[in-house]
């Protein structure tokens, strides 16, 4: 079975809603994908500020990385 993660994504600056999310495939485990998997996937090319969404213990974290080859 091919290994493949959902990224979901919204760009508030065109109005859109968290609760309504764009998604794209990364062919790659979760847990193998990179800053730059993401950024040379987006299917609309730009130049983009990129926050991740963490939970931790019931708590909600935005998370910026600046490393394109870590996971």
């Amino acid at each position: 079975m091919d290994d493949k993660t959902i990224i979901e994504y919204f760009l508030p600056e065109n109005g859109e809603k968290e609760s309504n999310p764009n998604i794209f495939i990364i062919k790659k485990k979760q847990d193998e994908i990179t800053l730059g998997d993401i950024e040379n996937s987006l299917p609309i090319k730009g130049n983009y500020h990129l926050r991740f969404k963490y939970s931790l213990k019931d708590k909600t974290y935005w998370l910026d990385f600046n490393n394109r080859d870590k996971y």
